[in-house]
């Protein structure tokens, strides 16, 4: 996709194919800024609307979490909700390489921030664990230039223009990124063995990880009760966590009134069990349970697009 070239707009219309991903940076770049959130708000509609595959299994994933006795307009009620604000997402992620520092410190307000500088300025690493809410690009640009520089860990999509979207909206601001591709994320892969040797030194060195946890696209998790659900969450920051005695704080972020709200929580408490692989499962299986409250008062921000709840 290229970014700077002028939409044949009567040829999106035509083409089924065409993703709000590729049409929301031309909408941006070409159409009056007074328009912009009208288009958006619309091509959430239609996104909804069409309810394609993406569509069908976030509503899934809604219906597990929220109780599968809630009635089926309910759960369309509030992914109708939720696909809109993640089209605005889109939109303000295509728009952070020209948000300026000001505009950007408006628009997040997180409470319990203290916990990360009172960690680092003890010198001890931190896991940061996040669901997929909110903005979390939005929110990573504001936390790297409002509290401390961080390290992440980034897969490749199977969308080049997704792709394309978070490689230049990264660029407007300083995140150390490990990149794992989809070969690579495997636990016993070279790759992944890499990956986990850099997070661990920057933990050990006093540095600040941050880790999606409710996605595990490999299937290489590990089992856990969410919602009352057997789901696969990633082992990663539970495993780092046991391997370096770094401690893990999860957070969650929401769109609030014109700004997104987050909030850190309590530190979770790292097992003292004899068995390395029971503690991975407990600190993994504590991380699920934490992520539920904000997920249910919030599920208009949960984006998770990947099949999770059966």
């Amino acid at each position: 996709m290229d970014m700077a070239s002028k939409p044949d707009w009567k040829l999106m219309a035509s083409n089924r194919s065409a993703t709000a991903v590729q049409v929301i940076p031309l909408i941006l770049k070409w159409s009056p800024t007074i328009l912009n959130r009208r288009l958006m708000f619309l091509i959430g509609i239609i996104m909804w609307f069409r309810r394609g595959n993406s569509v069908r299994v976030l509503e899934s994933n809604l219906a597990g979490v929220l109780g599968d006795g809630k009635a089926r307009d309910q759960i369309r009620s509030i992914s109708r909700r939720n696909v809109i604000s993640y089209i605005y997402c889109l939109s303000e992620i295509c728009e952070l390489p020209s948000m300026s520092a000001d505009d950007l410190f408006s628009r997040v307000r997180i409470d319990g921030i203290e916990r990360i500088t009172d960690c680092l300025n003890s010198g001890t690493g931190l896991i940061l664990a996040l669901p997929r809410m909110g903005n979390v690009e939005l929110v990573a640009r504001w936390l790297a230039e409002n509290v401390a520089p961080f390290t992440t860990v980034s897969a490749q999509y199977k969308s080049m223009a997704m792709n394309q979207i978070l490689s230049h909206a990264r660029s407007s601001f300083s995140m150390e990124i490990v990149h794992a591709g989809p070969h690579q994320i495997a636990h016993k892969m070279r790759g992944s063995r890499l990956n986990f040797y850099t997070l661990s030194e920057r933990l050990r060195a006093g540095g600040l990880v941050c880790l999606i946890g409710d996605s595990d696209p490999t299937g290489n998790g590990l089992d856990v009760e969410f919602f009352q659900h057997r789901v696969r969450f990633p082992a990663g920051p539970a495993t780092l966590s046991i391997h370096t005695g770094a401690p893990i704080i999860t957070a969650a972020v929401w769109r609030g009134d014109g700004i997104y709200m987050g909030k850190l929580y309590e530190e979770l408490p790292i097992p003292c069990e004899n068995s390395r692989t029971r503690n991975i499962k407990a600190l993994t299986q504590a991380m699920a349970t934490a992520f539920e409250e904000p997920i249910r008062n919030h599920p208009d921000d949960w984006h998770h697009f990947n099949r999770l709840v059966q």
